[in-house]
């Protein structure tokens, strides 16, 4: 037990154990409240805000499910000229959101998506006008999506979740900074998380308990 402690500590300090252990920790305290959230806003059309942040492709993606639901997804604040894209859980493109128009040629440069949506998962890709659009020009557009007049394009689009992911992270000039923030408010839905910890990161998590345990038996003996 004491060689074992005593390899453990050379290949792991004690400190870097810790440090490890608390980003980890701290990861799942924020994982806790999103399912709090996710549970407290369960029910009758509640609304839920969800602020993140634009990655290096320019883009972040918003997991949520519903019971089956008129789902609305509005763009409130962040980078000017928003974009939605809506996928269903396989990762198929539904429809994708540019502007909304109010009437009378009333723009606005926030998106807002409203879809009547079966019960299930779906994610919503959060971009910037209008790199994305590029990447389904085989789709159709619309002057409405059913419920909102404005900008709806990408209707029919083989495009996929991953395949738009890929078109944005190799795209080099959408000119949005990594780390600017967005905020959007969706109704008639429980927010997840798309942030879930890799294999990795969770072998890390057990091995840094491992060798906190070992290094307090060192140091109880």
């Amino acid at each position: 037990m004491f060689v074992a402690a005593l390899t453990m500590k050379r290949i792991f300090p004690i400190s870097h154990i810790q440090s490890k252990v608390n980003i980890h920790m701290n990861f799942f305290k924020k994982l806790m409240l999103v399912a709090v959230a996710s549970c407290a806003f369960s029910g009758n059309a509640s609304a839920v805000t969800v602020s993140g942040i634009f990655g290096a492709g320019g883009y972040g993606v918003i997991g949520f499910n519903t019971a089956g639901a008129v789902v609305d997804m509005q763009y409130n604040s962040g980078i000017f000229d928003s974009w939605f894209s809506l996928f269903n859980s396989s990762g198929a493109h539904i429809i994708s959101s540019d502007d909304e128009n109010f009437g009378n040629d009333n723009w606005s440069h926030k998106s807002h998506l409203t879809q009547n949506l079966a019960a299930g998962n779906y994610s919503l890709l959060v971009s910037y006008c209008c790199q994305a659009g590029f990447a389904m020009d085989d789709g159709t557009s619309a002057p409405t999506d059913g419920f909102n007049n404005g900008n709806y394009l990408g209707i029919g689009s083989a495009i996929t979740l991953l395949g738009l992911q890929a078109h944005l992270d190799n795209y080099d000039g959408l000119g949005i900074p990594s780390g600017a923030e967005y905020n959007v408010t969706i109704t008639n839905a429980e927010i997840g998380t798309n942030d879930v910890p890799e294999p990795t990161s969770l072998a890390l998590l057990a091995l840094g308990f491992a060798g906190l345990a070992v290094a307090r038996r060192k140091q109880s003996a």
